[in-house]
């Protein structure tokens, strides 16, 4: 018996009647009824609740007749009836009968399940009762009296059920003693259609007419079978044909199989190699066949590769059928292999059979073993011999080097293989004569490894293990020792065999000299691997460079090349059968490497035979290759293709090569739905479900979509194949393959345990061994994954001559570790651990580290325990000196050092000082404290008791002897020193490389809540002060702080030479707004009077990519400066670009730093929307010079205060400007699109939250962290916009100029102005045309979620409503309560239209006539509804459709005009709604129908812009148009557009050519790089990789690719988000961030906004319950762990997901309608 040629493991094969799985409600028959007694809840010494059998009964004969329906009952089931009777003999006396029974429905006799009878003269005990013991799978018969030993017996049964054999389904057919031990002989009669056909274990001897229930059927009675096991019982109906032959000794073979397949002569390869197998085993065995006749069929369902029932053999069609026209020289060698080892049970395993299973190998192993040599026998020429050693050894190998292994009992290739090794030792003729079992082989698990020492003659043995730390808990009696039979060789001289009898022993001769090697195990014979001292590993090595004739010398292109040539250039195949199987190789290594011509060969194949379906040019030998590269380079047109041929392949062969190579597709919708196809009987049988999915999981984009689906689907799976099924272990292993990463462990472990209740059943041992396998590849990459890479992309040279290319690097590297390489490039990101050592102070003695003395282990009522300072003090000004050094000290890290002094006033009589304090050592003063507090303006100090550092909230506690006095003044002095780590936030290190020295730049991150991490401070917004700083840095640098510089002085400190910039006090301000940077930066600036500098690096500086910024800095702080009626607050303006920065831009006072990408501009590369955002990011930051800066929120609950009126400013200063510098971004417009719809995106969740939080809800600087988010920016100034519009702008204007004015270098709280703006979300406005009635209610994206918290105004809003009708705008209406009448708007023929250019934070919605007059207008004339409207009707519509408030069909009409569409704004808004459609379809079958939809709605958009830009030559003259111009190729390459993808390609490819020259237009460059490198390989994407490398420009760098080393931690976020923007990368990127969760969180740890972005961008794609279930287990991780931030970015993705889950279950079929409707 024998799996296909990639099988693992033992197999246990099924007979095919019964395979197909059935309905599981039991059918209701009028004489049938199961009275089951419920199983014993738990286990018990009671016989029926063992799963062996009782020694108390011994069957001898069975007769059993059935009666199988070929045509389904009433109740929708196909069934079957029957009789069975068993005689027994009673062995040991008893008053019990167990015999097996499992999903029968027997008729009831008396109230009982069977009848019960003696024989000759016997009487027979009463039948006390019987029931069924479900999980031993018993029908127990208790009687009134004993049964008598040695007397017979007669039980007979009526039976109505569904079946399957074996190993123990025989139980399914009728009531039996199923265990193999329990032989008998069978009497089968089968009744059946009368133009069916009935077979079985024995020849037919009688067939005739008869008549049952009214219907004439046949009945066929079978001779009486041989004595032998249950599991081998076969019998089929069927309609099949056959062919047949007789052998020299009468025995009559039949090849049974489909008519049609009969008819094509696809069983006669069968045939002709049946009789010289069977004459082969009869003169091997030396015994004859034992039976009359050999059947063997061909079934189109069945889940083995084949079963050795005795006499009537089945097989899979492709293990037996062959024909020459579409079957390849693999698919012939199957089948002799198959036929060879099903055969070779007819002596072993069927005439001599196993007594349980535990022997197993007896079978199984041995069969596995002589198959080699019938077939060897069949095909002489094939040197079938050999193969051993490829498929059993080395497959033995794999799995016996686990610790989950287990003795041979089990393993069939571990037999097979020890079978060989005794054959070859013992000679071939002793061996067949007499097979001796050596216990050490067969009781042990596992094998040895023997190493031979050639320097000593040292010859020793131990227990192989792929993981050498794990623990090996099976005992051993032999301590797992083995006696190994060595056959070895002396250089090229066979040498006398060793026995090595034990651990270890001295065998002379195999001390060699230098110029000798040994090599040992000849031939593979043993099973045990080899090791050598090193010596002879390299002479061995030297050896095979300089003599041989395999691999190492026909790389694969020259193999390719070599099999071109000898084919004919590919016309023929070679004569040889080896050659035949090595071209396969050729093509198939040759096009996964990428050698010229391979892919071009294939693909070119595939479509000849798709413009000619009826002729298929490609070779049957090379098919599989040709259809899996065809497919995966192809889209949905190939897969379709393959799919129908599929469908229609009458040659199992055939149907197996497509349904295989339809796995290989990179298309990951096709996968998900071919994955979807597995759980439909009627796409792909169930007998290929499992090793179609492995097809799936093999391909490394299906990998992780297949391991998904099979957990999100595993009570599916488990019930239909975990319980007995031999392909369920093999699913497991398939999905768990590559696994190799800590993450991928986790899971597999998470997914053990969330299922134990359920079980693994049959895959238990698979999952274990998948979990030690995935152990060991971890611990492999650890140690070998640096030095592999080193290997294979320094393009090593190995031996004389052997160069490896990177791309072939890859295969073997991924080959060798069975890993997904793809994960590396995700592990690039954070490819070097960082250094986390404590700043350990040994310069001085009283330096403390940050880990605290005292520390209250859990949070209490103590001020130090409590995240807020105490009302107790207030800072009034700090001195504070700072020397950063920007070269690595003694311990290899980069640090600071420190003073700092301030100033405070005691408001409140305490004897605490609780200032902030965070990762600083401190030297300690004499007195041993962190710090010294004297007295100001002659007020005494209380002398200090002690202080500690409080690591949880961040505090340096300095407890006193007595209390501070009110109103008194006092100054607190510490020394500190910290590191200048790379984490991006308070003081920290950015690093580049100017003319290829490295440089280091000193700078700062202080918002939130990262001063402290600089210096101590009172570190909260309203603890506004001044701030006198001194810098000490090398000379040759530069320092900047946020007053004006006053001097700088060269010193000396401690023999080394320094410079000291002091600097002008500031303004009164808060901590959070402090900056300071030491670089080697230039700068350029305006006239002295404006004092605006612009600073860089000097290469940026000197090439002009500052020019802009400067040039638009006046304009913008002019008009801030009329706009809020108030003068720029400072003497200067500061504004520095730093290589590595966290976020966009800092509003630091008088220094703000920016990204590089968001303050330079190079108009030679740089788009219009990177000169836009430069502007937008400028013109936000000045703004916060006023408001944020000026005037402060008092805490960060009000923190929209400061970045709404920022975002807000931006609109008012880039539209109304008339500079010319910035009014062309027509700002104002945008905004509905960049703030507003993004707010409405967010806000509708009921994880929102207000713009003004209550101050106690936002405590830790997780929570801070967490309000950096879209809420308080775009909503914060979309709310503003509302509140300017029906204010009126004047009013408005003078609001925020008072507002300045009396706030001024102080704090606000707002909870007194515009109180409405607590009230997190926002209404949707419905307005009924039919009656003029007009509602509001809260808006939300999931209308059943459930809102937590409370509204002091119910959710109600005062809403300004402006509207018009038919075109005629009249005026604005205010909606004061939940619903009104308002008349005008009552109307039956006009259209009403409100929210006019969306100046209302609200969406609207309409009564269905008025739904229809709108889109109506839209088809007719588009243009009379403005462009803001036309915009906002498709967002508002969709988004009404998410929320279910409009039919999704609605929504997506308003896309029906876009073919006549040009403006920007209303196709930015549909493409935005639209990506919600690709983000849950891209993996589904809708996606493809999508595509056409949108690709003849974008064509007239890619036409237009061809022609207005000449041919894409020029670039559009208005602004809008630049932007419309990137859509509509994005969405034309999207969509397939033809002529799209060409010409991407054909600008990336002329750069290519030119690296000097890049032709693509600026605007352009994201677009054409993403879609280039999406269609192109390796040579696409390295060259990108190496002009981001090379590109000194920021906003080139960011288009051009997303371990410090590789990538700026700033991009880490960007980098995994766009990843996960790819449908490839997402799963990829899950999983990495999940699995490196601990390091992302370590890196930025005070930036949850970055954490928050990141879990939005990987989540937003989720719309499945197994989606969900992930991210929820990731929230209770998360919740469990100590991280405090982060949380609410997770609660709103689980919403979300919730959400898209719901929507894609209501409205997937309706959607794949309606566009199969409107593209047919």
């Amino acid at each position: 018996m024998v799996l296909a040629a990639i099988a693992l493991l033992t197999i246990i094969a099924l007979s095919v009647v019964y395979n197909r799985e059935k309905s599981k409600n039991a059918a209701k028959f009028s004489n049938a009824t199961i009275l089951p007694v419920p199983p014993t809840p738990k286990t018990s010494n009671e016989p029926w609740d063992k799963y062996r059998l009782p020694d108390s009964l011994s069957p001898q004969y069975y007769n059993v007749t059935l009666w199988p329906r070929l045509v389904m009952n009433a109740n929708g089931m196909y069934i079957f009836t029957g009789t069975s009777g068993v005689m027994f003999t009673c062995v040991k006396k008893t008053d019990l009968i167990l015999i097996h029974s499992n999903k029968l429905n027997l008729t009831l006799f008396n109230g009982h399940h069977a009848k019960l009878a003696g024989l000759s003269g016997v009487t027979a005990p009463a039948i006390k009762k019987t029931w069924f013991q479900t999980e031993t799978q018993y029908l127990v018969i208790q009687l009134e009296g004993k049964l008598k030993p040695e007397k017979s017996y007669w039980l007979y049964t009526e039976i109505i059920a569904i079946t399957q054999m074996q190993a123990t389904y025989a139980r399914k057919a009728f009531p039996c003693f199923d265990e193999p031990g329990m032989k008998a002989v069978f009497h089968i009669t089968l009744i059946h259609d009368l133009e069916m056909t009935a077979l079985s274990n024995s020849q037919e001897i009688k067939t005739e007419k008869v008549i049952m229930d009214g219907t004439y059927v046949t009945r066929t009675i079978f001779g009486p079978t041989k004595k032998m096991s249950t599991y081998l019982v076969a019998f089929v109906v069927s309609d099949f044909a056959y062919i047949n032959a007789k052998d020299k000794k009468g025995v009559s073979v039949r090849i049974w199989a489909r008519k049609k397949a009969i008819e094509d002569g696809q069983g006669n390869y069968a045939l002709n190699i049946t009789q010289p197998i069977l004459e082969f085993f009869e003169k091997y065995y030396n015994t004859s066949y034992p039976l009359s006749k050999s059947d063997q069929m061909a079934l189109p369902d069945f889940n083995a590769g084949a079963m050795e029932n005795w006499g009537l053999v089945t097989y899979r069609e492709t293990a037996l059928l062959y024909d020459p026209r579409t079957s390849a020289n693999g698919n012939k060698q199957r089948i002799v292999s198959v036929v060879s080892h099903e055969l070779a049970h007819m002596w072993f395993g069927n005439l001599v059979t196993l007594k349980w299973w535990n022997d197993l190998w007896l079978n199984e192993g041995f069969a596995s073993y002589v198959e080699y040599l019938g077939a060897d026998y069949a095909e002489p020429t094939w040197n079938m011999k050999d193969q051993i050693i490829l498929y059993d050894l080395q497959r033995a190998f794999a799995v016996d080097s686990l610790t989950s292994s287990h003795p041979l009992s089990r393993k069939e290739e571990e037999g097979a293989a020890v079978l060989r090794m005794l054959s070859e030792f013992l000679t071939e003729p002793v061996f067949a004569k007499g097979l001796g079992i050596m216990n050490r082989w067969i009781l042990q698990m596992g094998y040895p490894v023997v190493t031979i020492d050639t320097q000593t003659g040292s010859v020793s043995q131990k227990h192989f293990l792929l993981e050498p730390e794990a623990v090996v808990e099976r005992k051993s009696e032999f301590s797992y020792e083995w006696f190994v039979p060595i056959k070895w060789m002396k250089k090229d001289q066979v040498q006398d065999q060793l026995w090595l009898l034990q651990k270890s022993t001295i065998h002379r001769p195999m001390k060699v000299s230098k110029n000798e090697w040994v090599l040992a195990n000849l031939n593979v014979s043993g099973y045990f691997r080899v090791n050598y001292d090193l010596g002879n590993w390299d002479r061995l090595l030297s050896q095979l460079d300089s003599n041989h004739e395999t691999y190492f010398k026909k790389q694969v292109k020259p193999l390719f090349e070599y099999f071109g040539t000898i084919s004919s250039n590919w016309t023929r195949v070679p004569t040889g059968h080896t050659d035949q199987f090595t071209q396969i190789i050729a093509l198939s290594l040759a096009c996964s490497t990428g050698v010229e011509g391979c892919r071009e060969l294939t693909r070119s194949w595939f479509k000849k035979w798709m413009q000619n379906p009826h002729n298929n040019v490609i070779h049957p030998n090379l098919r599989s290759t040709v259809y899996c590269d065809a497919i995966a380079a192809g889209g949905a047109e190939e897969w379709n293709f393959g799919w129908q041929m599929f469908q229609k392949a009458t040659v199992a062969a055939e149907a197996v090569k497509l349904r295989s190579a339809l796995a290989c597709t990179k298309v990951p919708w096709l996968l998900n739905r071919y994955l979807e196809y597995t759980m439909n009987p009627e796409k792909i049988r169930k007998q290929d479900a499992t090793s179609t999915i492995g097809s799936i999981a093999s391909n490394i984009i299906g990998q992780p979509l297949a391991w998904d689906f099979v957990r999100a689907n595993w009570d599916y799976f488990f019930k239909a194949y975990g319980t007995g099924s031999f392909t369920f272990s093999r699913l497991i292993s398939d999905i768990t393959y590559r696994f190799c990463t800590p993450f991928e462990l986790t899971q597999l472990k998470r997914f053990q345990k969330d299922n134990a209740e359920t079980g693994f059943g049959s895959g238990t041992q698979a999952l274990q061994q998948a979990i030690e396998k995935t152990t060991a590849k971890i611990k492999w990459l650890a140690e070998n994954k640096e030095p592999v890479l080193q290997l294979h992309f320094n393009s090593a040279v190995m031996g004389k001559g052997f160069y490896i290319s990177k791309p072939l690097g890859f295969v073997l590297f991924g080959l060798g570790i069975g890993a997904v390489l793809t994960i590396f490039a995700l592990s690039v990101v954070y490819a070097q651990e960082k250094r986390k050592n404590e700043v350990n102070a040994v310069v001085e003695t009283r330096t403390l580290t940050t880990a605290a003395p005292h520390s209250t282990s859990a949070p209490s009522d103590e001020p130090w325990d409590k995240y807020r300072l105490p009302d107790t003090l207030l800072p009034e000004y700090y001195n504070v000196t700072l020397w950063p050094r920007l070269v690595l000290d003694e311990q290899g890290m980069y640090i600071f050092t420190g003073t700092s002094g301030v100033a405070f006033k005691c408001v409140k009589e305490t004897d605490l000082i609780i200032i902030h304090s965070n990762e600083l050592n401190f030297t300690l003063t004499s007195e041993m404290h962190h710090a010294k507090l004297t007295g100001l303006r002659g007020t005494s100090a209380p002398a200090v008791l002690k202080t500690w550092l409080q690591t949880q909230t961040q505090f340096m506690v300095i407890q006193l002897k007595e209390n501070l006095q009110v109103g008194k003044s006092y100054w607190l002095y510490v020394e500190f020193r910290g590191e200048l780590s790379d984490d991006l936030g308070g003081f920290y290190k950015s690093e580049y490389t100017e003319k290829g020295v490295k440089k280091v730049v000193a700078t700062t991150q202080m918002q939130p809540t990262a001063a402290r991490n600089a210096f101590p401070c009172f570190d909260e917004p309203s603890m506004k002060a001044v701030f006198h700083l001194t810098l000490l840095h090398p000379p040759g640098t530069v320092a900047l702080a946020n007053g004006m510089e006053l001097g700088t002085e060269n010193i000396t400190i401690d023999n080394q030479k320094v410079l000291r910039t002091t600097f002008e006090p500031t303004e009164k301000m808060s901590t959070y707004l402090l900056a300071f940077v030491v670089s080697e930066f230039t700068n350029i600036r305006s006239p002295p009077e404006a004092n605006i500098r612009i600073w860089g690096r000097r290469e940026a500086i000197e090439s002009g990519q500052g020019d802009y910024a400067l040039n638009v800095t006046l304009p913008v702080l002019k008009y801030l400066e009329n706009y809020y009626n108030t003068t720029y607050p400072l003497s200067k303006s500061d504004q520095i670009a730093l290589p590595d920065f966290a976020a966009g831009a800092m509003e630091n006072w008088g220094l703000i730093t920016y990204r590089e990408l968001s303050l330079f501009y190079d108009p030679k590369v740089s788009s219009t929307e990177d000169k836009e955002w430069v502007a937008t990011v400028i013109t936000h930051e000045l703004a916060h010079m006023w408001f944020g800066n000026l005037v402060t929120m008092r805490w960060w609950n009000d923190l929209w205060l400061n970045e709404g009126f920022a975002m807000w400013s931006v609109v008012k200063a880039t539209s109304e400007d008339t500079t010319n510098l910035l009014s062309f971004f027509l700002k104002k417009d945008l905004m509905v699109l960049q703030q507003v719809q993004r707010a409405f995106t967010v806000d509708a969740l009921v994880s929102s939250h207000p713009l003004s939080s209550k101050e106690d809800e936002v405590v830790t600087p997780g929570q801070i962290d967490e309000l950096f988010d879209t809420i308080t920016y775009s909503k914060g100034a979309a709310v503003l916009r509302m509140l300017s519009e029906f204010l009126t702008e004047p009013v408005f204007a003078k609001g925020l100029h008072n507002y300045l004015h009396e706030y001024a270098y102080s704090n606000t709280v707002y909870t007194d102005l515009w109180g409405k703006l607590q009230e997190m979300g926002f209404p949707v406005v419905t307005i009924d045309t039919q009656t003029g009635s007009i509602s509001q209610q809260h808006f939300l994206i999931h209308p059943e979620a459930v809102m937590d918290r409370p509204s002091g105004y119910n959710y109600e809003w005062f809403v300004p409503i402006t509207w018009m009708k038919s075109g005629n705008n009249t005026g604005q209406h205010w909606l004061l309560s939940k619903t009104e009448s308002y008349k005008p708007m009552k109307t039956d023929t006009d259209w009403i239209l409100a929210n006019l250019n969306v100046t209302g934070y609200y969406r609207v919605n309409y009564d269905p006539q008025n739904w229809e007059r709108l889109l109506k207008q839209l088809t007719s004339d588009h243009k009379v509804i403005p462009v803001l409207n036309r915009g906002q009707i498709i967002d508002d519509a969709f988004n009404l459709a998410r929320a279910e408030i409009i039919n999704i069909t609605l929504a997506l009409g308003t896309t029906k005009y876009l073919s006549e569409e040009m403006e920007y704004i209303p196709w930015e808004s549909a493409i935005r709604n639209l990506e919600y459609f690709f983000l849950m379809f891209e993996r589904t079958e809708v996606y493809g129908h999508l595509q056409t939809y949108l690709r003849r709605k974008v064509q007239p958009l890619f036409d237009h812009f061809k022609v207005i830009t000449s041919n894409w030559t020029q670039k559009p003259s208005r602004f809008m148009d630049q932007y419309n111009q990137v859509n509509a190729i994005t969405m034309a390459c999207k969509t397939g557009v033809k002529g799209c993808s060409e010409l991407t390609r054909m600008w990336y490819r002329q750069w290519m050519k030119n690296p000097g020259s890049n032709p693509i237009p600026p605007n352009l460059k994201l677009t054409v790089y993403c879609n280039a490198i999406a269609a192109g390989g390796v040579e696409e994407w390295d060259f990108g990789w190496q002009m981001f490398k090379n590109t000194t420009i920021a906003a080139e760098a960011e288009k051009l690719a997303y371990d410090p080393n590789m990538i700026r931690k700033q991009d880490v976020t960007y980098a995994i988000v766009y990843i996960a923007g790819n449908v490839i990368g997402q799963p990829l990127v899950w999983d990495f961030v999940r699995g490196n969760w601990e390091r992302i969180t370590k890196d930025f740890e005070d930036g949850s906004f970055f954490l928050g972005r990141l879990i939005h961008g990987i989540t937003k794609k989720f719309s499945t319950e197994f989606d969900l279930k992930q991210l929820q287990q990731f929230k209770e991780e998360f919740e469990a762990s100590s991280l405090n931030f982060g949380i609410q970015a997770i609660e709103q993705a689980i919403e979300q997901t919730k959400a898209n889950s719901k929507w894609m279950s209501e409205n997937k079929a309706q959607l794949m309608n309606w566009l199969i409707e409107q593209t047919a």
